[in-house]
């Protein structure tokens, strides 16, 4: 086994022995599924899926992303872009604090051979993240962190990337909600952000489960030695069963 995976297995091993008998008798009705779906002008449409399993002083979680763009594969369609990944989530007053390790599969931080071709791996890249949520009667807020590190060196060079957002609102009422978008994506190994999004959100909630987010606004990405602008939007909807 790769000296990288260590943390990844101690970690899995460690949540796994706290899932003890009685806490699966007492706690089988704190756990939790959403299906998420996603689509925006980047990374085209992303289905995600998200579970936690409530423990004593927090939650064990689960994520998966379908990343179904063609640009994650290769032109034969192989090395589709799959992530996934766990954690733990606890709560702090108002915060809800999710740190994860999660991995990719495919060939997304890889390089490509002369003929544009990546070779399709399992565990290719490392994922260390964090997802933050805080509310109250009037306040709203996503933070989302995540460093994708490459691992498995099959093509020369490989990227690593640096994804994160913050989505300060309002809510003004149980139903609508509105705040800022904010987006980065930046190549970790050459120091340029291939995208930052500056916008404004707005999310109905109904039967304070069932969400649809819509944001919009302004994107920023490289051109030659300046910045191009655009226009970004992405479209989220929360699912919970």
């Amino acid at each position: 086994m790769k000296p990288a995976l260590f943390p990844a297995v101690i970690f899995f091993c460690y949540s796994i022995e706290n899932l003890t008998a009685q806490d699966t008798a007492r706690l089988e009705d704190r756990s939790y599924f959403m299906f998420q779906l996603n689509q925006d002008n980047t990374f085209g449409f992303f289905p995600m899926i998200f579970g936690s399993i409530g423990l004593k002083k927090a939650d064990l979680t689960f994520y998966a992303a379908f990343w179904t763009s063609p640009v994650f594969a290769n032109a034969d369609g192989s090395g589709s872009l799959i992530e996934t990944g766990m954690g733990v989530g606890f709560s702090a007053g108002n915060w809800y604090i999710n740190p994860s390790l999660g991995f990719t599969h495919g060939i997304f931080t890889g390089g490509r051979d002369q003929s544009g071709s990546g070779r399709p791996t399992i565990f290719e890249a490392i994922v260390p993240g964090t997802i933050v949520f805080f509310r109250n009667k009037k306040l709203e807020s996503e933070f989302f962190t995540a460093y994708y590190h490459n691992l498995r060196k099959e093509i020369s060079p490989q990227t690593n990337y640096l994804f994160v957002w913050g989505l300060p609102g309002f809510k003004f009422n149980k139903y609508f909600s509105s705040g800022l978008h904010y987006e980065q994506f930046r190549d970790i190994s050459t120091d340029v952000a291939l995208y930052t999004r500056y916008g404004l959100y707005g999310k109905t909630t109904f039967k304070e489960k069932y969400e649809f987010r819509l944001s919009v606004g302004l994107n920023y990405s490289p051109e030659g030695d300046t910045k191009k602008q655009g226009d970004f939007y992405k479209l989220t909807v929360n699912i919970p069963f």
